[in-house]
């Protein structure tokens, strides 16, 4: 599991990339 290959991940840390992504673009517009 912790051998993954660059591309391949898990939709679970898709999804906090996502949120993680989300927020920060929401924290820079509010600046």
């Amino acid at each position: 599991m912790m051998e993954l290959e660059e591309g391949s991940g898990t939709e679970d840390e898709d999804i906090k990339l996502l949120q993680n992504a989300c927020m920060i673009g929401s924290e820079e517009e509010n600046v």
